[in-house]
């Protein structure tokens, strides 16, 4: 059974790191190279085509990570839209958006959870970025006799920087007056407050059903 270190090396086969550009420090942030994985598949483009070949496969959740906006915009894009409403057509549990490079609020399509921007995280492209805050974002799936039926995000403020007037790429979570400023931006990105944060908690919403509803 294939590890997580080995589908990134097959991944960097057909995408070869030396095809980006000198500035742009590419690569994968995983947990657990050495965690065995079942099954996976890997698409550029949510088709029907792709999401049917996922149910086949045996895939119980599709999550869509979406590249689109526009670099520093704090609300999201018609194409994000379009794009986040495609995949959510398409079968798409939850889409997380990133290359904004600042943080965007979250919205439901159809009851499906969408995260538009979570900024940046160890942002190597840039040694001082224009805006500093992000977001981690924590998706817990609850799953009643081994189907998923509901999902729950937990979001996460943070410094991409552990020091202040310069990006050492080591993310700190944020807390306290911080932590909030950051959920006010995702307020005033979509319109949709995001829950109370609790230190050391996050600020985690209530259970969407799985599918949307």
């Amino acid at each position: 059974m294939p590890t997580v270190a080995q589908i990134e090396q097959a991944l960097f086969q057909l995408a070869p790191k030396d095809l980006a550009f000198d500035w742009d420090n590419v690569g994968h942030l995983e947990g657990s190279p050495d965690q065995e994985v079942q099954r996976v598949l890997v698409a550029l483009d949510v088709t029907e085509n792709v999401v049917s070949e996922a149910e086949k496969l045996g895939c119980q959740l599709i999550v869509h990570s979406m590249h689109a906006g526009t670099e520093y915009e704090r609300e999201p894009t018609s194409q994000q839209k379009t794009v986040a409403a495609h995949a959510v057509d398409m079968g798409a549990d939850l889409v997380v958006g990133h290359h904004a490079h600042v943080v965007q609020g979250y919205a439901l399509l159809e009851g499906v959870p969408v995260a538009y921007s979570l900024g940046n995280a160890v942002f190597g492209g840039n040694r001082d970025p224009r805006d500093y805050d992000a977001l981690l974002l924590q998706a817990v799936f609850r799953f009643e006799e081994g189907v998923p039926d509901g999902v729950r995000l937990v979001f996460h403020p943070i410094s991409v920087s552990g020091e202040t007037g310069y990006n050492n790429y080591q993310p700190v979570l944020l807390t306290g007056d911080d932590a909030q400023r950051v959920l006010e931006k995702m307020a005033d990105s979509t319109g949709v407050t995001p829950p109370a944060f609790i230190e050391g908690q996050g600020a985690a919403t209530e259970a969407f059903p799985v599918g949307g509803a």
